[in-house]
């Protein structure tokens, strides 16, 4: 399973990254401008499979992979309609599901792209500002 995690710049989604990982991403206030995303795989414990392993004894156990994709948050232009890079792009559709992360915590040493925090206006910029994927997939089935 690939999960993309989105949201606006400076939101907490590195952060959030972080923890589902254990990974070490930079979470520095600027570094949000990258376009490569952060990529990790996680291996999923599940003690069924383990008790289906001592039953069967088989030769090789293979447990489920989550593959976390950290996308750079939208700013200015991007949410203005100027639309997202081909290769953000690519990373999302990709994914079999999205994690959106809301900032709702105020901080002066990580500055907020709208100059505030407003968990509402932030979600629906957010949403708003992304491509859906039922639009982009009805809309390539509708030539007649």
């Amino acid at each position: 399973m690939k999960i993309a995690i989105i949201g606006l710049p400076n939101s907490g989604k590195t952060t959030v990254f972080n923890a589902l990982t254990r990974a070490t991403a930079e979470t520095a206030a600027y570094s949000s401008g990258q376009l490569e995303p952060n990529l990790a795989t996680v291996k999923v414990p599940d003690q069924r499979l383990e008790m289906l392993a001592q039953m069967f004894k088989p030769r090789k156990i293979t447990y489920a992979d989550v593959q976390y994709v950290d996308v750079a948050g939208i700013s200015g232009g991007g949410r203005q309609g100027g639309g997202l890079p081909p290769a953000l792009l690519n990373y999302i559709s990709g994914a079999d599901a999205l994690l959106h992360v809301a900032r709702a915590f105020a901080d002066e040493s990580v500055p907020h792209p709208d100059g505030s925090v407003n968990l509402e206006r932030d979600i629906a910029a957010s949403i708003l500002s992304w491509p859906s994927p039922i639009s982009r997939s009805s809309s390539a089935g509708s030539a007649v």
